[in-house]
């Protein structure tokens, strides 16, 4: 699929959202699938499914075409296109969240076996009380 230099892929058309519509989607393919072996066996599927009942399959709410599954297949196969489609892509967040919030509990408990840091002495510690001889005195206050 070749670009030219006022083809912007990041642009809707037609009312349509480029992220929503991507060739990886139209495939049925996961992202992290690489491989041109992958691409193609992803396309065949789809074809199979398009040509025994698109009309039993919808994606993005309506039936694909062939033409749209080669074209798919087609931009996949090339380095920039697959680059595109990827970079259209948003994976799932809560997957990426779910493995944060395992990591953050983990760090968090090994926090909680580390023992306490020695504080260094002498310690110093304030005493209000002892402030109090610092401050002048008021006309007629007792010493």
């Amino acid at each position: 699929m070749s670009h030219s230099e006022h083809d912007n892929p990041w642009q809707w058309r037609d009312g349509h959202n480029p992220y929503y519509r991507t060739p990886l989607q139209i495939l049925g393919l996961d992202p992290d699938r690489t491989g041109r072996a992958a691409v193609r066996a992803a396309a065949r599927r789809r074809r199979l499914r398009v040509e025994r009942g698109a009309n039993r399959f919808p994606v993005f709410g309506r039936p694909l075409e062939i033409a749209e599954v080669n074209a798919a297949e087609e931009e996949l196969l090339t380095p920039t296109g697959r680059l595109l489609a990827e970079l259209r892509t948003h994976r799932p967040v809560r997957h990426q969240e779910a493995e944060l919030r395992a990591r953050l509990d983990e760090l968090a408990a090994e926090f909680a076996r580390l023992p306490e840091p020695e504080t260094p002495e002498p310690r110093v510690v304030a005493r209000p009380e002892a402030l109090l001889g610092w401050l002048p005195r008021r006309p007629g206050e007792p010493r």
